[in-house]
């Protein structure tokens, strides 16, 4: 299966960007090398990574800095508010996103409605290309609007479901928890460190689907691109 999605993908939207997966595990994982090093920020730079050399790897929270990846997939339990607090006011003492700590804060709030924290807990959390993983729990996909458009549209009609989209913030809690905890694929331009980090051109936004769903899309993309391609014509308008 992961062949033709990875093929029909390629062959259909044509990403610049290979298709990038992440996957739990309840235990370390046997056979597959942990990343050996600390990254900064997180998860968004060990996914760069991947996405340049073609690695697979499993991380813990001991390897990251910024915390996003590992609680967004139960691998670290959600931080408390004054441990939240001390995150944000690191981030923004970098990014300057915000006119200050309390404004940051409240966004986080906003987010935390929406984005519920993982119930489950892990030990690992495995990142490499999709054709690496088996049975991978999110799959992510770089694309430019009209290609989530297309793949959106593909998604949308079997399920008859909208998916939703996130801006202002973006990274982990976005792309990797959303999908994770919600079922739901999800799409966002992400936020700084996140499109910094893993790359991406000007042109691109993240769209993250539960492999199941993006399964389900798939199988109805060629039909769906052929008529986006093909709107309106003989129309007499």
């Amino acid at each position: 299966m992961h062949e033709k999605i990875i093929t029909t993908i390629q062959d259909i939207l044509k990403p610049k960007k290979p298709l990038v997966a992440v996957k739990a595990w309840k235990d370390i994982p046997e056979n597959i090398p942990p990343y050996e090093d600390k990254a900064f920020p997180g998860t968004c730079t060990q996914i760069g990574e991947v996405i340049e050399t073609g690695k697979t790897f499993y991380v813990q929270t001991k390897n990251v800095y910024c915390t996003g990846g590992v609680i967004a997939t139960g691998i670290l339990k959600p931080l408390s508010e004054e441990q939240t607090r001390k995150v944000v006011e690191m981030h923004l003492s970098m990014t300057k996103d915000y006119v200050d700590i309390d404004t940051a804060m409240k966004i986080r709030k906003e987010v935390s409605k929406d984005i519920p924290a993982p119930k489950e807990t892990n030990k690992a959390l495995q990142i490499g290309l999709l054709k690496d993983i088996e049975d991978p729990d999110v799959v992510l996909l770089f694309c430019n609007s009209k290609t989530a458009d297309i793949l959106s549209r593909a998604y949308t009609y079997r399920s008859g479901e909208l998916i939703k989209g996130f801006g202002s913030i973006g990274g982990c809690n976005v792309t990797i928890q959303y999908p994770f905890t919600v079922k739901k694929p999800v799409f966002t331009y992400s936020d700084v460190a996140w499109r910094k980090f893993t790359k991406m051109s000007d042109d691109e936004l993240t769209m993250s689907f539960p492999y199941d769903c993006l399964v389900q899309a798939v199988e109805d993309l060629p039909l769906i691109a052929d008529h986006y391609e093909h709107y309106a014509e003989g129309m007499d308008v």
